[in-house]
């Protein structure tokens, strides 16, 4: 673990737990032909810190008596919930079906902590009588978060349960606009260092090569006869 107990906690989430154990599941077809919904949001990884803005739903599925709020948390492999301390939930908004949420979420954890994970955003139903029940919501692997290159607001497709009560995932490459490859800044620092030094060997090697005469008419064992065309394919590489 490489995060702070005063930024992140670890605890479970009942309501997900809850309808799994129970397999009450909300299925695709539980929708009955109705898309769940659309939600805004943005993803930002800076600093060792995950930012997540909820920004709003709309279009959400279900009757207009119902009360939604939204679960932002983090799921690891092994079924694992972690949660930012204090800053759980957004506030319930009452008998609403577009929703604005303004809900700002930060998970201060390292890249390799946060690359083995998923962000959840679980959309429930608040029911004061019995358990919540299950709306909407996205599942976000986190395996490539620091190359995602689209890091404002962007709408998603709201997806229904999975079978362990968690939202189903989407796909985050289709989404953020993954480039893998891309080079931080550690990493440019040692390709520019070692491109220093073959350049620094290549000088050394083209001024052995300039005092030489253009045309050898005897064997040496200097430098072989081909070692013009040596150099150059070097330099071409480079």
């Amino acid at each position: 673990m490489t995060w702070s107990t005063a930024h992140i906690e670890e605890k479970r989430e009942t309501n997900a737990e809850g309808r799994a154990h129970q397999k009450k599941i909300k299925e695709r077809s539980s929708y009955n032909g109705v898309l769940p919904g659309k939600i805004n949001i943005s993803v930002d990884y800076n600093n060792d810190c995950l930012t997540v803005f909820v920004d709003s739903a709309r279009d959400l599925a279900g009757k207009r008596s119902q009360d939604p709020y939204a679960w932002v948390y983090l799921l690891g492999k092994d079924g694992r919930t972690y949660f930012q301390v204090g800053n759980n939930k957004t506030r319930t908004f009452d008998k609403n079906l577009s929703p604005a949420f303004q809900h700002e979420f930060k998970f201060r954890m390292s890249l390799d902590d946060l690359n083995s994970k998923s962000l959840i955003v679980s959309l429930w139903d608040e029911d004061s009588k019995s358990r919540d029940d299950y709306m909407a919501g996205v599942r976000l692997s986190l395996e490539h978060v620091q190359f995602f290159q689209h890091r404002g607001l962007v709408w998603l497709d709201l997806q229904h349960q999975g079978f362990d009560g968690h939202p189903a995932e989407v796909s985050a490459k289709a989404i953020f606009g993954i480039v893998l490859g891309s080079w931080d800044l550690k990493t440019c620092n040692n390709h520019l260092v070692a491109f220093i030094d073959r350049a620094r060997v290549l000088a050394e090697a083209y001024e052995i090569k300039g005092s030489l005469p253009s045309t050898l008419k005897e064997r040496t064992s200097l430098m072989p006869p081909d070692a013009s065309r040596l150099f150059d394919e070097e330099i071409l590489r480079l």
